[in-house]
């Protein structure tokens, strides 16, 4: 199969919502609804943040008209609380080939930071498989240094300022 043709693949399944659920987490799509209720979570960590700069940057993920297919979740705890993001985009590495790229990854929890985060990484790795990607690359600021030691917990490893995550087959 070409490229050309996953890209097409993968532009069409990712029309469509995936939903992952845990029993203390639901991941359901950023939609234009929810981007202000998101902003809190996300100036948690890049204070400096407006309103209008944060709905042009997940604009930029969930336009339907991208070239290669993007999109952006929500994290939500048992009580319908936002929790967690990821934005993402499905490029070709020439080694790795199919990649999730994770540009914006933020799990927040005063208690237990892991276990949103691995409820995210979880979410994560299913939208990876849901798109054939065998790995998953996971970009994070300096600012998110405990998210960072959170992944590596979880099976990351670090290089060259990504994280890598294997994706691994459903068990």
């Amino acid at each position: 199969m070409s490229f050309e043709t996953d890209v097409a693949r993968w532009h069409s399944l990712s029309l469509m919502t995936l939903m992952v659920s845990s029993p203390a987490f639901v991941t359901v799509a950023l939609t234009d609804r929810r981007i202000p209720e998101a902003l809190p979570l996300i100036q948690a960590t890049w204070p400096d943040v407006d309103l209008a700069t944060w709905r042009s940057y997940i604009k930029s993920f969930t336009r339907k008209r991208t070239l290669t297919p993007s999109g952006a979740l929500a994290l939500l705890d048992g009580s319908g609380g936002m929790c967690g993001l990821l934005a993402y985009a499905l490029e070709l590495d020439l080694h790795r080939g199919p990649t999730l790229e994770v540009r914006l990854f933020s799990a927040v929890d005063l208690h237990n930071a892991e276990v949103p985060a691995r409820a995210l990484l979880d979410a994560a790795m299913a939208k990876a498989r849901h798109h054939g990607c065998k790995s998953i690359h996971i970009r994070l600021a300096p600012e998110q240094a405990a998210l960072a030691r959170s992944i590596q917990s979880l099976g990351g490893t670090r290089a060259a300022g990504l994280h890598h995550v294997t994706v691994e087959p459903d068990s």
